[in-house]
């Protein structure tokens, strides 16, 4: 969580890049699935989850996404990709979350 903090930090003061932002939020996410490996499904992994901190790294991704539609055969923006992979394994551990 902390690289999340500081990517937020960074990205309200326009110190960094948003490119180096994105990678914050990568770090943040990476390190937050990482503490998740091992835990069986259960309430201590649906605690450790956090679903909401996850949907918040998801809006950060998508608020750093092009809003270009993509033509056929391009590929997508990769805070998309990285969005629907997070949101893909949110859905299996939480399949009835609603926002809010």
């Amino acid at each position: 969580e902390l690289s999340h903090l500081r990517a937020i930090l960074a990205k309200y003061e326009n110190v960094l890049a948003p490119d180096q932002i994105v990678q914050l939020f990568d770090t943040a996410a990476e390190q937050h699935f990482k503490n998740l490996r091992g835990l069986p499904l259960g309430k201590k992994y649906l605690l450790c989850l956090n679903p909401d901190f996850i949907l918040e790294i998801v809006r950060e991704y998508l608020n750093n996404t092009t809003l270009k539609p993509i033509d056929s055969g391009q590929t997508l923006d990769p805070s998309l990709r990285k969005s629907s992979g997070i949101l893909e394994q949110l859905t299996k551990a939480v399949p009835g979350l609603l926002e809010g």
